[in-house]
């Protein structure tokens, strides 16, 4: 969905307009549209984090709205630093979840199980974690194997059929889907042989007669569920949604959403998996006791879920909750970006430059306006970078504030990492992928 053909598009709760001459600089709507503009009108990602970091530095664009965006830049740490710029430590859900005779097990394996018998799985995201993107991806996967035959996103666009006609994601492709994690969903969502549809509200489906807008996105977009699900009896649907758009339960001020309302209108139960409450923050001091205590108490390296003998461990509105440990770097990158050996590390060596700079990899065989399959932010004076990327052959361009320039291209071998190595810190002799131009 380009910006430049919508002139606005609806996200994170507001509507973004492109900028005009009349509109306020300081406008928060206005700044984040400015910064939008230049990644989906221009596919100039650097110089809109850059603009997204100088917008929260200086107050223009509230610190939480611009790490949406700012994930784009592969910046993972920075992006949660920015997300919780103005936080305070959690302190919902309390640390009160009997956890005796419980076991941690991998969440991939335990949703496959639970799924099994389900139609629909829904799962969530907060739309700042790249991390929650690369467990979408795994659980994609993994649901594909067992029958599942349609996928969803709340971002998908109106243009997403038009988009993905060549099995590459682009701009038009949706939103949050100029980050190269989330693409490769869609990317791979084809070459598995999924249907994509998207469920947002339409044009004739706005307010619907009802005052509150929120309540009528959510109606539209379960009913845009419900008819898909009703137009093809043997679907099995897949749906990847921010936050509360999933939860089964009224919120304590009544509010309802999209599962609830599809839930209470087609007489089916999905599977409803929230990977939110088990995240952890950007600063230990802000994660919640119930977090403290899961990690605490059972050291994982990988997501995963708690089984106690009633059952998986649930959210209030969610059937399962998944946690994930925190994270170890490696030259800048997480160690779950690896996502079980589906990336593998490749440092590509620079010549170290003045200026800070963003370098890209785009796969070799698709369009030049597809998206990125990894990007990094590149500080001044840096001789060398690394890559997250599954094997294949790739396109590397440099990308500054006024100009971009192809690099060279780089294959990726397959390769096991030793044995006893942690996911990503594979040695020199095969991450170094030096391109060839």
């Amino acid at each position: 969905m380009k910006l430049a053909q919508l002139g606005l598009v609806a996200c994170c709760g507001i509507l973004l307009s492109l900028p005009t001459a009349s509109s306020p600089a300081d406008d928060p709507v206005t700044s984040l549209s400015a910064a939008m503009a230049l990644i989906f009108q221009q596919d100039r990602p650097f110089p809109a984090i850059e603009m997204l970091r100088e917008g929260v530095e200086t107050g223009k664009i509230p610190a939480r709205l611009a790490a949406q965006f700012y994930s784009i830049s592969g910046d993972t740490l920075g992006t949660e630093r920015m997300h919780d710029r103005d936080a305070v430590p959690s302190v919902w859900p309390s640390a009160t979840v009997d956890l005796d005779n419980a076991t941690a097990r991998p969440a991939l394996a335990e949703i496959v199980k639970e799924a099994d018998r389900a139609r629909v799985v829904m799962l969530n995201e907060d739309h700042t974690h790249q991390r929650h993107r690369a467990f979408a991806l795994l659980l994609l996967i993994e649901l594909r194997k067992i029958g599942f035959t349609h996928f969803a996103a709340e971002t998908f666009g109106p243009r997403l059929q038009a988009s993905m006609v060549d099995g590459a994601p682009d701009l038009e492709t949706g939103i949050y889907t100029a980050d190269p994690l989330y693409a490769d969903m869609a990317r791979q969502a084809a070459i598995l042989g999924y249907s994509m549809f998207d469920y947002e509200q339409r044009p004739h489906q706005e307010n619907a007669g009802q005052k509150d807008s929120r309540l009528a996105r959510e109606t539209a977009q379960a009913e845009n569920i419900g008819a898909l699900l009703r137009g093809n009896p043997t679907a099995r649907i897949f749906i990847y949604a921010g936050a509360s758009h999933i939860s089964e339960s009224d919120n304590s001020d009544d509010r309802l959403w999209m599962a609830q309302i599809l839930k209470r209108s087609s007489a089916l139960d999905p599977l409803t998996i929230n990977q939110i409450w088990g995240t952890p923050r950007s600063r230990s001091e802000l994660d919640s006791p119930l977090y403290n205590s899961v990690v605490d108490r059972f050291a994982q390296t990988t997501p995963f879920v708690i089984r106690r003998p009633a059952g998986l461990l649930s959210a209030p509105g969610f059937d399962v909750a998944v946690f994930h440990p925190r994270a170890r770097y490696f030259e800048g990158r997480p160690d779950w970006l690896s996502m079980g050996g589906y990336r593998q590390p490749c440092r590509i060596a620079i010549t170290p430059s003045p200026q800070a700079h963003m370098i890209r990899a785009f796969k070799a065989s698709e369009p030049p306006l597809s998206i990125a399959m990894d990007q990094v932010l590149v500080p001044t004076q840096v001789d060398q970078v690394t890559l997250m990327l599954p094997p294949g052959e790739y396109r590397l361009v440099q990308q500054g504030g006024d100009r971009e320039q192809t690099l060279g291209y780089v294959t990726l071998a397959k390769l096991e990492p030793p044995t006893d190595a942690p996911p990503i810190s594979a040695g020199p002799s095969h991450t170094r992928c030096q391109p060839k131009r």
